[in-house]
C-alpha cells in the first residue's frame, strides 16, 4: 500500500513539474494534465481502503493482545502450589458428593417439619372454632362469626411466609456453614491468576463465588424468592373458595355485585370444608417450599460442579506450563514481538497513506 502510494505521488510530481516547463510542447503538457485527473480517483480508492484496512487491523491487536496477556499469565500459573490445588479440589468433590447425596433427605426433612406446623395450625383452628365448648362436638362456623374467621384466617397468612422462612433458613443453615469451611476465596485467587479474556469466561463463577451474597440468597429465602406475596397469591384461591360458600348464583353477570353487596356466602363453614382447605392449602405450600429448597441446593451444587470444572482446567495448564522450557517461552516471546512489529508497520503504512495528498489537476 504504501509502495502505490509513492508511485502514485512520484506521477503527480512529475506532472506538476511538466505542466510548467516551457521545454514541453502543449499537447505534452495537456496529455500530462489529464494523466494527473485520472490518477487522483485511484488516490482517493487508495485512501477508502487504507481506513477500511485499519478497521480490520483492530481485531489483530486486539487478538495480539490476548495473546500476549496469555502469554504473560503463565508464569503465575505455573508457580501455583498444585498441593494446595489437589487438597482444595479433594473437598469440593467431597463436599459435591455429600450435598446430591442430602438433596431429597433434606427436602424430605423440611416438609415433614411443614407438616407438623400446618397440623398443629389445623388443631389450633379445630379447636378454637370447630368445638362446641358445651359439648365437646363438631359444630360449623355460622355466618354471623363468618366474617371474623375469614378476618383472622387471612391475618394468619399474613404471617405464613416469616414462619416458613424460618424453616428453611434452619434445615438450609449446615449448607451455609460449611460453605464458610469450603473457602471459596481461593477458587477466586486462582480464577484471578488468568488473564482477563479467560477471568471473563469465568466472570459468572466470580459472581457466583461471593460467599456474603450467597449466604444471604441461602439464609433469607423469603428476600430472594419465598415471598409473601408468592405465598399469598397462592393461598388467596383457596381461601376464596372456602368464603364464597352459598352464592348459589354461580357465574351469573350480577354476581360481582352481589358479592359486593352480601360480602361472603351465606352457607356455614363446616369442618370437612375447612379440613379440603387447609389440604389444599398444604399441598401448595409443599411446592413452593420444594421449588425454593432445591433451587438454594441447586444453586450451590451447581456452584461447585463449575468450581470442580473451574481446577480442572487449571491444573492442566498448571502442568503444561510447569513442562515448559525458557528456550520455549523465549521463542513465543520472540513471536509475539515479531507479530507486534509487523501490525505496527501495518498500522503506520496505513497512516501514512491516510494523512498522505497528490496535487489536484
Amino acid at each position: 500500500m504504501n509502495e502505490h502510494l509513492k508511485l502514485f505521488q512520484r506521477i503527480a510530481t512529475s506532472v506538476e513539474l511538466l505542466t510548467v516547463s516551457e521545454a514541453s510542447s502543449l499537447e505534452i503538457q495537456r496529455s500530462a494534465i489529464h494523466l494527473g485527473q485520472t490518477i487522483q480517483p485511484c488516490f482517493e480508492e487508495l485512501q477508502r481502503s487504507a481506513t477500511k484496512f485499519q478497521n480490520l487491523l483492530k481485531p489483530c491487536f486486539t487478538q495480539l493482545e490476548n495473546a500476549e496477556a496469555e502469554w504473560q499469565a503463565k508464569p503465575g500459573i505455573a508457580n501455583a502450589a498444585a498441593i494446595e490445588l489437589y487438597e482444595h479440589l479433594g473437598h469440593l468433590s467431597g463436599y459435591l458428593f455429600k450435598l446430591r447425596l442430602l438433596k431429597s433427605q433434606l427436602t424430605s426433612q423440611v416438609l415433614k417439619e411443614i407438616e407438623q406446623y400446618r397440623q398443629e395450625r389445623v388443631d389450633f383452628w379445630k379447636n378454637k372454632w370447630f368445638i362446641d365448648t358445651k359439648n365437646g362436638n363438631i359444630k360449623s362456623i355460622n355466618l354471623s362469626e363468618k366474617e371474623k374467621f375469614i378476618q383472622l384466617l387471612r391475618d394468619e397468612f399474613q404471617w405464613l411466609p416469616q414462619g416458613l422462612d424460618q424453616i428453611v433458613a434452619k434445615s438450609l443453615a449446615p449448607m451455609s456453614e460449611q460453605l464458610q469451611q469450603l473457602d471459596l476465596d481461593r477458587i477466586t485467587d486462582h480464577i484471578k491468576l488468568l488473564d482477563n479474556q479467560q477471568q471473563v469466561i469465568h466472570e459468572k463463577l466470580l459472581k457466583g463465588l461471593n460467599l456474603s451474597a450467597l449466604q444471604q440468597i441461602i439464609e433469607r429465602p423469603s428476600v430472594y424468592s419465598l415471598d409473601g406475596s408468592q405465598v399469598l397469591f397462592t393461598v388467596e384461591p383457596f381461601i376464596d373458595r372456602l368464603v364464597d360458600r352459598g352464592f348459589l348464583v354461580g357465574n351469573l353477570p350480577g354476581k360481582a355485585k352481589i358479592k359486593s353487596l352480601i360480602g361472603h356466602g351465606v352457607l356455614p363453614i363446616n369442618w370437612e370444608h375447612f379440613l379440603v382447605f387447609s389440604e389444599e392449602v398444604q399441598t401448595a405450600i409443599k411446592r413452593i417450599i420444594t421449588s425454593v429448597l432445591e433451587d438454594r441446593i441447586n444453586l450451590v451444587i451447581t456452584l461447585l460442579e463449575q468450581s470442580i470444572q473451574f481446577y480442572d482446567c487449571f491444573l492442566e495448564k498448571h502442568q503444561r506450563y510447569q513442562q515448559e522450557t525458557p528456550e520455549q517461552r523465549k521463542s513465543e516471546q520472540n513471536w509475539l514481538v515479531g507479530c507486534r512489529q509487523d501490525l505496527e508497520k501495518i498500522q503506520r503504512d496505513a497512516e501514512t497513506v491516510l494523512t498522505s495528498h497528490i496535487s489536484r489537476f
